[in-house]
Order: structure tokens, then C-alpha cells, then sequence
């Protein structure tokens, strides 16, 4: 699914809505508004050289195919998302990867 909508979570979830089944539909209601339990974890390597990066003084940039509403989940869980200098999130740009433009956005 391509992030290229304001709210492609609940977009999404109304799709499956269409599809007539109640079952389909509960799973998808319950996915978008339980989906911040789903997250993990960051990986302890991850960590560990984002720390010795940020440490170093290396400037930090993030690319993510997150979307604009979940994005916030990922900001408030993981420490170090304050270490970046910038964070393009496809979701907020409405740019996806691969797309060049999402990348010419980054580097702008």
C-alpha cells in the first residue's frame, strides 16, 4: 500500500470494510486502533551504532515509509529518534520510496 494520503490507515481499514465480512472488518478495526502494540523493539546493534554515530558528532538522517498518523508511535517509544538531524517520513511528504523524488527530498 502506497502512503501517499493523509490518513492511509483508516483509508485502508474502510477498504476492507467494503469487503462485507464482519470478521475482515474487526480484524482491520482492531489492527489500526491497537497497532502501536504491535511495534517492537529496536534492535540493540541499531542502537549501539546510532549511539556511537550520535557520540561522534556524524550527522543522522532517517528515510522511512511510515505513515503520517502511525509515525508518531515510532517518535515517542524510541530515544534516539531525537539524535537525527532530519527525518523524511513518506507519509508526511506523501513521496514513497523508491520514487527519486522522495530521496531528492532528503538530501533538499
Amino acid at each position: 500500500m502506497a502512503d501517499l494520503g493523509p490518513e492511509p490507515v483508516a483509508g485502508a481499514v474502510c477498504g476492507i470494510d467494503d469487503e462485507g465480512s464482519d470478521d475482515v472488518a474487526e480484524v482491520g478495526r482492531l489492527s489500526a486502533e491497537r497497532w502501536g502494540e504491535t511495534v517492537g523493539g529496536s534492535p540493540a546493534d541499531t542502537g549501539a551504532v546510532l549511539a556511537e554515530l550520535h557520540e561522534a558528532g556524524v550527522p543522522l538522517y532517517a528515510l522511512t515509509n511510515w505513515s503520517a498518523e502511525k509515525f508518531p508511535h515510532a517518535e515517542e517509544r524510541f530515544e534516539w529518534m531525537e539524535w537525527f538531524d532530519g527525518i523524511v517520513v513518506s507519509g508526511r511528504v506523501r513521496l514513497i520510496k523508491p520514487d527519486r523524488e522522495i530521496f531528492e527530498h532528503l538530501l533538499a
